[in-house]
């Protein structure tokens, strides 16, 4: 079919807008773990965590023994990495190159999905972030049938999340007492002052109900992606993602931030691509 990118050769401001904010969220992952994280080069050398994932079974059996081989360079090689994040991130900030930072994070997230791939609460994370590379080695070009592969594969990720929650239990309502302590023993959180109201409305009756709505909320929106009302699934997922990240958030680079990121460069995009089909008359 005819390529869309006569439409976004140059990107409008919104997709800019998302540029910078996923481009600051790359800098300030490398910045952070450099300097205080518990991956950081400074405070806890990259070669223990390698030595743990190896102990663990973590890398997938091809990458394990490229894995062991540069165990004694570790240090050198976390670093890389992380620069490595960090110059994609100013690249998409400046909006010089982000194609090439595109793959420059592909290259580096896909190493770390076969670092990690076996690894419980890495997964999910990695994924996104390699959906995130794909977006931008894929944009410059945009085809129907490339958009359609980077909307159904955010499905795809999407739905392994909502996998992992309801092995978790936070589809039944049963399951709240037990959520509900986790969430108030976490500390993690955007505001003291809207975790305390969160916390107080807990105790309503019908919290329990709203809990555990919200993974079906999550679901339905999911199906809605596949349908003709995609943009709206997408707007109700990006927005409990959203709420989510504020509530509960996981820490200064957490999952619920990139997720919150990808939703909306998606969302954004396609928005853009409506209104570019809206002037060319394509179909999807």
């Amino acid at each position: 079919m005819e390529s869309l990118n006569r439409f976004f050769g140059q990107p409008t401001r919104w997709i800019r807008a998302t540029d910078v904010l996923i481009g600051m969220f790359f800098v300030a992952a490398a910045y952070f773990k450099l300097t205080d994280s518990f991956f950081g080069a400074r405070l806890v050398p990259i070669g223990l965590d390698m030595q743990q994932w190896l102990s663990r079974g973590f890398p997938l059996p091809v990458y394990r023994e490229f894995l062991q081989f540069m165990l004694p360079y570790a240090d050198v090689l976390g670093t890389i990495v992380i620069l490595s994040q960090g110059i994609a991130g100013l690249c998409l900030v400046f909006g010089f190159g982000t194609r090439a930072a595109g793959w420059l994070l592909l290259f580096v997230q896909l190493n770390v999905l076969a670092a990690t791939f076996n690894g419980p609460g890495f997964i999910t994370l990695t994924l996104v972030s390699v959906w995130v590379a794909l977006y931008y080695v894929l944009r410059t070009k945009m085809s129907v049938l490339r958009w359609r592969f980077l909307t159904y594969s955010l499905i795809l990720i999407g739905a392994l999340v909502l996998r992992q929650r309801w092995f978790a239990g936070d589809p039944w309502i049963e399951t709240f007492p037990a959520q509900r302590a986790h969430f108030l023993q976490d500390v993690m959180s955007t505001s003291p002052e809207l975790k305390r109201a969160v916390a107080w409305s807990a105790d309503a009756p019908f919290m329990a109900f709203v809990w555990a709505g919200v993974w079906w909320l999550n679901a339905l929106a999911l199906l809605a992606m596949c349908t003709q009302y995609r943009l709206y699934g997408g707007v109700v997922w990006l927005l409990i993602w959203l709420t989510r990240t504020l509530v509960w958030l996981t820490a200064v680079t957490g999952e619920g931030t990139l997720w919150v990121l990808a939703l909306l460069a998606w969302v954004v995009y396609e928005e853009e691509w409506r209104h570019g089909e809206r002037k060319s008359k394509l179909t999807p």
